[in-house]
């Protein structure tokens, strides 16, 4: 466990600096943007949880985006300096070394996150009534994953590369690919196949549908819709409401529901996967950015 004292210096540097701040101000004014956008008749359909799937677009994007910047040059800007040099002399591994950035990045981030699903319980219950507590101890726990998945992709980037340059364009090219991915991969399906991917009569062909699920983004919202029995979609919940209940509010959103497109949805896309690509994910970014790093000069 050498790597819990770099993991209590990282957290405690990065409290100290504007970046955590920053994106917890993001954070929290996203998530009062999504309290206050919540209109009738969506609390009649997902009751007294309203509010904390209000945070979950905010969720979705701020972590995305934090995790990506406070983590893509947490490495490679110590290289840069040579002050990673005086780590690695310590009796600390390289893996130590990555697990303490990831660990002391994250910690900070989760506090950011609890603390926000707290204050928006508390307003939500004022407002629509007590929400399901197992539900929302599962939302926050998926969302503490995805909080360390996106800080382990940040990381991961930083151990890979060989400046701080690259470190950047790296970063942006995953963040623009991860916010574009479910338009992204329709393109390319139509390009392929010569049909028309569209969202209000998307093709019953579950490579598309299971392609579209694969980014950290798309899996959050899989899974956190699952624990709250939205809907079988990798999208916000209020737009998948109004997919599934037309009656409601006509929506052209790109997001895909599986169960109305399927007779019988193939065990591949069960709501599951979303737990697998989350795990899978850090675990992946993870193990390159380990095996890379022991092999670069420092």
């Amino acid at each position: 466990m050498t790597w819990v004292p770099l993991a209590r210096r990282e957290a405690y540097v990065r409290v100290r600096t504007l970046g955590v701040w920053g994106i917890a101000v993001l954070l929290f004014f996203w998530a009062s943007s999504g309290f206050r956008g919540i209109r009738e008749p969506i609390p009649a359909v997902v009751g007294p949880d309203a509010a904390v799937l209000a945070l979950q677009g905010a969720i979705g994007n701020s972590v995305l985006i934090g995790g990506l910047i406070l983590g893509h040059r947490a490495v490679i800007d110590e290289r840069t300096t040579g002050a990673i040099r005086l780590t690695a002399a310590m009796p600390h591994t390289r893996r130590d070394i990555l697990l303490g950035k990831v660990a002391g990045l994250t910690v900070p981030f989760l506090a950011v996150v609890g603390v926000c699903i707290g204050v928006v319980t508390v307003a939500g219950s004022v407002t629509y009534g007590l929400p399901s507590p197992l539900r929302l101890v599962g939302f926050a726990l998926v969302s503490w994953l995805y909080v360390c998945l996106c800080v382990g992709i940040g990381v991961a980037i930083s151990a890979v590369v060989s400046s701080s340059l690259r470190a950047t364009l790296a970063m942006l090219l995953v963040l623009v690919v991860t916010l574009f991915w479910r338009p992204l991969v329709s393109r390319v399906y139509t390009l392929l196949t010569g049909i028309a991917a569209s969202p209000l009569d998307p093709p019953a062909n579950g490579l598309l549908f299971l392609f579209r699920r694969l980014d950290p983004r798309s899996a959050y919202y899989l899974v956190t819709n699952w624990i709250y029995d939205i809907g079988n979609a990798p999208g916000q919940y209020d737009i998948v409401v109004r997919k599934l209940h037309p009656s409601i509010d006509a929506v052209y959103a790109d997001v895909y529901v599986a169960g109305p497109t399927f007779d019988s949805v193939p065990l591949y896309l069960s709501q599951a996967v979303g737990i697998v690509v989350l795990v899978g994910g850090l675990l992946v970014s993870l193990g390159i950015a380990t095996r890379r790093f022991q092999q670069v000069d420092l």
